[in-house]
């Protein structure tokens, strides 16, 4: 049997989203930047398990030790991106 079922082209498409999935991303992309503003704003006031994330995002699993602070990395990063608000 192939993919889709009995019919040839029977069923959903490979990769197509249903109605609730393009919704969730549709929001998700009007709302992004103030989550991210939130997220780090959470961070900075010492929630852990967001700072994590971030950082996990950020800076992916390192192959070298690396001798920074995390202030130090924020500071240079507001300076290249500027002041957002954050």
């Amino acid at each position: 049997m192939a993919h889709g079922g009995k019919r040839e082209n029977a069923g959903r498409k490979k990769g197509s989203m249903n109605e609730e999935t393009k919704e969730a991303l549709q929001l998700l992309k009007e709302t992004r930047l103030p989550l991210m503003k939130k997220a780090i704003s959470l961070a900075m006031a010492g929630n852990v398990p967001i700072l994590q994330k971030l950082l996990d995002k950020i800076a992916p699993t390192l192959t070298e030790n690396v001798n920074f602070t995390f202030e130090d990395w924020l500071k240079k990063k507001h300076e290249e991106l500027g002041d957002y608000g954050i």
